[in-house]
């Protein structure tokens, strides 16, 4: 899908890479995005403000500073990640139109 918005730069603790790949896609709610893991789960739908939680990988993850459009997203992460001794918490970003997954099926 090309109106995937997908998570592509993360920062931050040792937990940042469970983000990258997940994506952001246009809800049936009118200006608003649901939210998917790289295995095509839904972990959020309906969002419409700056900031949503969801569960991903055994840990309870808060979104902040949600700034989205059609084509891009950024925002600051954090979760609950008790291992840690460090805050785990970073910046991602993300945008539209990579093309990677239709490109593979078409010539698999």
């Amino acid at each position: 899908m090309s109106d995937k918005i997908k998570i592509d730069t993360v920062t931050g603790g040792k937990d940042k890479d469970d983000l990258k790949g997940c994506y952001f896609l246009p809800s049936t709610t009118v200006n608003a995005y649901d939210f998917y893991d790289t295995n095509n789960n839904s972990l959020a739908t309906a969002i419409t403000g700056t900031s949503f939680s969801f569960s991903l990988a055994d840990h309870d993850w808060e979104i902040t500073n949600l700034v989205i459009s059609t084509t891009a997203a950024s925002g600051n992460w954090s979760n609950d990640d008790a291992s840690i001794t460090a805050d785990e918490e970073g910046t991602f970003q993300a945008q539209a139109g990579s093309g990677e997954p239709e490109e593979k099926a078409a010539t698999a």
